[in-house]
């Protein structure tokens, strides 16, 4: 069974009912009834956690189905929304890794030459020839297919509907087929 996550019970603060809110005759949602509608939230989320029915939870909380079944699509879509700015920073974090990591391999990988110290040149300096590292060149080809399965970069593209993938990377027209 799927572990739901902890949700912590709201905290009580005494604040005092709004009236109503101009011209109108709406009155405003005050805390307090902000806090009844968190703390009965809380309440649907337990008793479903613990398996209970919607038509229990609407009896033991004298409220309607329909209210249980809104509170419960509002707790989940905000956990869903919570979960999916997270992913994105994670996505973020992981590309920036990524990058800071091509950038060190990269000139590894290609060879490379460097300026040295040396008392027996002329000019007391000389050029380090550093060939290609076919070992960091596998590994930034690693790191570029992550890279691009992070960015979605490797997706076939959309042609009207039908993703076709493959064939248009080789060349071979659908239409003509």
């Amino acid at each position: 069974m799927n572990r739901m996550p902890a949700i912590k019970p709201p905290v009580r603060s005494p604040m005092v009912r709004s009236g109503p809110s101009g011209r109108g005759g709406v009155a405003k949602v005050t805390s307090v009834q902000s806090v009844r509608i968190i703390e009965r939230r809380y309440k649907v989320m337990m008793m479903r956690r613990d398996g209970h029915s919607i038509a229990e939870i609407a009896d033991a909380l004298n409220v309607a189905e329909s209210t249980v079944r809104s509170d419960e699509v509002e707790v989940l879509n905000r956990m869903a929304s919570e979960m999916s700015e997270t992913a994105a920073e994670n996505r973020q974090l992981q590309i920036q890794r990524l990058d800071a990591l091509l950038k060190a391999y990269m000139p590894i990988a290609r060879g490379y030459t460097e300026i040295v110290d040396d008392p027996a040149s002329l000019s007391g300096k000389r050029e380090k020839v550093y060939p290609p590292d076919p070992v960091m060149g596998a590994m930034v080809i690693k790191i570029e297919e992550r890279r691009s399965k992070l960015l979605a970069l490797d997706m076939p593209e959309d042609k009207g509907g039908a993703l076709t993938g493959v064939r248009e990377y080789v060349g071979v027209d659908m239409d003509q087929v």
